[in-house]
């Protein structure tokens, strides 16, 4: 008896300890966006929308921004989530980590949910394994720190299956409104949450307390609650658009094209190999210790609503996850739970190296993803912030999140429901910015039409990346031959060395010493690299603005020796610079440098970076480097 009191107060511990550690590994990207995956804050500048325009005037629904007074809505997906964010600002303040801390909020609420039910259904043991799992498994770190759906939908998730199982236990009345509450809320929140209630409907009808008629005269109310729910939000939306955009957009993503493609399997499970490392084969072992075990009570079998919520998702919406990895934190209560299975059915000391082992690797996918992540966008509307004027409009295929919510610009996208043609904000020159995703097969079908017509209504070229271009009609910004926007132009030779895919030039965004440049980036790989452009007329007051720098990240001492930077007009040597922010702190800075180009009109110009003794870590960047009149 003593034994066992002391192994509940170690267990407790233990959970306590994976509460910390869950937060201790989330806690320091709150401030800060986070930008993995498509998170575009996207729902920020939503719920944005309302501080700024009002409840009144968004109708409690996403609004993209108003265009001559009249809301542009965005019903893709119910509108709760981007309303808390909004209540959020007005009590603390339009900032990074409100939304995020709500994120933050729901992994722990779905982590205490998850364990307490567990408590209940298994034992404390597997628990406690669970928790470990929903706290540190990649999958779960990376994508509980964004702020789309998955965190909040996920935790209305956890507490209705939490109020289901208390409920069948206890028989209390309070159990069961929770559950109905949790599923109106759910709704709202996001359409995915409602995968988990056919599940527990059939489980406790086939399972469930008393006879079959009386399962199904208890249960009824759950499906019938939701059902109202989402046929009432589809009614409201139609009132206020027209349509119903959450139906179709749904039915977008439900192409069962998908689930016949090589492609989708390679992609499905090279993810969840790679961000839920030894959960997945873990998971696969303790379904089949759940499938033949004997002993299973009723509330236990309930567990299978876990497995079937990732299994209902696949098949309603590939296309959604064949595009958005960051769809696959569905899957961690399954993971967690059945890997949990596992290691309480494997002997202790083989279940104890496989935590450890887990945890290890963990760590380590974890650090990589906190310090792979793409801020390209976020640096993109910071660039735009500086030269962007009050009055100016942006209309955007991508990223409209960030433009909206950092930097405050009137943001416009083609996919609202009841806006006019995309391609009407450039022929009627609405729009000072436009920028044209190339990549995101959503709006992949416009890329060709958008560019046509602002080639066609006087915008220009201003930035260009191999997923997007920038273009604008805004008078005063400097014009010039700008050498990264024209990459395309170039010659590359590598001095003829093969060199791997990441090391090829490209056209990018860097920050430097807080400061963002449009830049070029090409690595010395090899024995040098150097691009080539071709002939140019130039005027006798041309000039070159250039800067040169080397990326923070690959700064630290010891890794590398820094770069020479080599400009070359013809034959003739015009500029070099070494440089070496790795080992000389007082370097990690853009050096800016102007060069008259009038002696060398007409000759071939070209770019070369060369490595020190050492070419490793050598991530080299010509920053802004244009020629102006």
């Amino acid at each position: 008896m003593q034994n066992e009191k002391y192994k509940k107060r170690a267990l407790s511990l233990f959970f306590v300890l994976i509460i910390l550690g869950a937060v201790a590994v989330r806690w320091s990207n709150i401030p800060e966006p986070y930008q993995v995956g498509m998170d575009s804050a996207f729902q920020e500048a939503l719920a944005l929308s309302h501080l700024e325009y009002g409840f009144k005037k968004t109708h409690l629904v996403s609004v993209v921004g108003l265009l001559q007074d009249r809301p542009i809505y965005h019903l893709s997906h119910p509108p709760l989530l981007q309303v808390i964010y909004a209540v959020g600002y007005r009590l603390f303040g339009v900032r990074e980590a409100v939304a995020r801390s709500l994120s933050l909020l729901a992994l722990l609420g779905t982590l205490i949910l998850l364990y307490f039910s567990l408590v209940r259904v298994a034992d404390r043991a597997v628990a406690g394994l669970a928790a470990a799992f929903v706290a540190f498994m990649p999958l779960s770190v990376a994508y509980s720190q964004t702020t789309f759906f998955g965190p909040l939908a996920l935790f209305f998730i956890s507490l209705i299956y939490f109020a289901y199982v208390s409920w069948v236990a206890t028989e209390r009345r309070g159990f069961y409104l929770l559950m109905l509450g949790a599923s109106v809320l759910g709704g709202l929140t996001e359409w995915t949450v409602y995968l988990i209630i056919p599940f527990i409907v059939l489980i406790h009808f086939l399972s469930g307390p008393g006879s079959r008629g009386e399962r199904f005269k208890r249960i009824l109310p759950l499906g019938i609650t939701a059902s109202l729910t989402i046929l009432l939000l589809l009614l409201y939306y139609y009132w206020l658009s027209g349509g119903i955009p959450l139906l179709t957009h749904s039915l977008r993503r439900s192409d069962l094209y998908y689930l016949l493609q090589g492609d989708f399997y390679h992609r499905l499970f090279g993810h969840l190999l790679r961000l839920s490392p030894i959960c997945g084969p873990l998971a696969l072992v303790g379904l089949g210790i759940f499938l033949f075990k004997r002993s299973r009570t009723r509330s236990f079998i309930s567990l299978l609503g876990f497995l079937g919520l990732p299994l209902l998702y696949i098949l309603l919406a590939p296309q959604l996850i064949y595009l958005h990895p960051f769809e696959l934190y569905y899957f961690v209560p399954f993971l967690a739970v059945f890997s949990a299975l596992a290691l309480k059915g494997l002997p202790a000391r083989a279940s104890a190296v496989i935590l450890v082992g887990f945890l290890l690797l963990a760590n380590i996918i974890n650090y990589r993803l906190n310090n792979a992540r793409n801020p390209f966008y976020y640096r993109l509307a910071r660039m735009v912030g500086g030269i962007y004027d009050p009055g100016d409009l942006v209309f955007s295929t991508a990223a409209v999140g960030h433009f909206r919510f950092y930097n405050r610009m009137p943001t416009y996208w083609p996919l609202g429901e009841n806006e006019p043609e995309p391609e009407w904000f450039l022929q009627s020159g609405t729009a000072s910015f436009a920028l044209i995703d190339k990549t995101n097969p959503d709006v992949r079908g416009l890329s060709e039409n958008l560019t046509r017509a602002a080639e066609e209504n006087a915008y220009r070229l201003l930035y260009s990346f191999p997923s997007a271009e920038l273009y604008t009609n805004k008078p005063g910004l400097p014009r010039g031959y700008s050498f990264a926007t024209h990459l395309s132009e170039a010659e590359f030779l590598p001095n003829g060395t093969v060199m791997p895919q990441w090391a090829y030039p490209r056209a990018d965004l860097i920050e430097i010493d807080e400061e963002v440049d449009y830049s070029l980036y090409q690595h010395p790989a090899g024995g040098g690299s150097r691009l080539i452009y071709p002939e140019r007329e130039l005027l006798p007051d041309s000039r070159l603005l250039f800067s040169i720098g080397l990326d923070p990240q690959v700064c630290s001492p010891g890794k590398g020796d820094g770069v020479i930077f080599e400009i070359t007009a013809g034959e003739s040597i015009v500029f070099s610079r070494y440089i070496d922010p790795k080992n000389n702190p007082g370097e990690r800075k853009w050096h800016r440098f102007s060069l008259n180009l009038s002696r060398w009109s007409g000759k071939n110009f070209s770019f070369t970076t060369l490595p020190g003794k050492d070419n490793s870590y050598d991530s080299a960047y010509w920053g802004g480097a244009i020629i102006v009149h």
